[in-house]
């Protein structure tokens, strides 16, 4: 009897050493669910904020085109600036008196 009760008192602590080492692998794996789950959650923010980037990138890339436009259009005027300036001053110094129609007919 004291054999068996031996044993029982073995088994029992085995069983016992058994059931710490499974809550230990409960809890690891607990830990590791969560921290996976983290992880999901920050890589759907990432691809959503992805997304929103490359949305924003394929707006910009129109916005660049009418800049570039907006840019070849000053540029023209401020090439065509001296040329003005001139023709302004030639009125102001050699036609400010005269009539409407005769400087039309100098600027033809």
């Amino acid at each position: 009897l004291s054999k068996a009760q031996r044993e029982l008192d073995e088994n029992q602590a085995e069983l016992d050493g058994i059931d710490r080492l499974v809550a230990e692998l409960k809890a690891a794996f607990q830990k590791r669910t969560a921290e996976a789950e983290t992880l999901r959650l920050q890589l759907q923010r990432t691809e959503d904020t992805l997304a929103r980037a490359q949305t924003l990138l394929e707006k910009l890339g129109g916005e660049k085109g009418r800049w570039e436009a907006t840019v070849k259009g000053a540029q023209a005027k401020l090439a065509a600036l001296p040329a003005q300036a001139l023709v302004a001053a030639a009125f102001m110094a050699y036609l400010p008196g005269t009539p409407e129609d005769v400087r039309k007919d100098a600027t033809a």
